[in-house]
């Protein structure tokens, strides 16, 4: 949990709409805890608003068979925002170790969770003894969100559309 900013009076005796929109005030907790069974529906509804291509049918299969077997995953989430971070060795480097955030997905309007949960990644990440912490979710312009818990822009990356998509 992160204790936040408590607005000392109502926000809408804060704003008197002259200035332009409400700002965004945060709430005073933000409770992360793991991905369950039971957050499939909540997955897929989440990526489902964000536009994503998602197959739940093979989403819940890799969740259940991979994901949730495995100590070496981590599944988390908050009320509006999931991640899932992988933590394995570097192949030609067995004892150095690694973490990969491989899926990020919030709420649009709660994008400040998704920085939360990326800052826990970066905290289990050096508790388990990594060597280095990726950002290698390719969906959507996450710039900013990386850069404001401290990352650093990792390329060159390549790709070639073999026309599957």
């Amino acid at each position: 949990m992160v204790d936040l900013h408590k607005p000392r009076q109502p926000l809408r005796d804060q704003h008197d709409g002259s200035k332009g929109p409400i700002p965004l005030l945060l709430p005073i907790l933000v409770k992360a805890r793991r991905i369950g069974d039971y957050d499939f529906a909540w997955m897929a509804e989440i990526t489902r608003r964000q536009g994503l291509d998602f197959n739940p049918v093979h989403a819940e299969w890799w969740l259940r068979e991979e994901v949730f077997k495995n100590s070496q995953y981590l599944p988390i989430r908050t009320q509006n925002a999931f991640l899932i971070a992988y933590i394995n060795p570097t192949p030609w480097q067995m004892a150095e170790l690694e973490c990969h955030v491989l899926v990020l997905v919030s709420d649009e309007d709660c994008i400040w969770e998704a920085v939360r949960l990326l800052r826990y990644s970066i905290e289990y990440a050096k508790a388990c003894g990594c060597s280095f912490w990726r950002y290698s979710w390719d969906y959507g312009d996450a710039g900013t969100l990386v850069r404001r818990v401290g990352a650093r822009e990792d390329v060159p990356r390549y790709i070639i559309n073999l026309g599957r998509k």
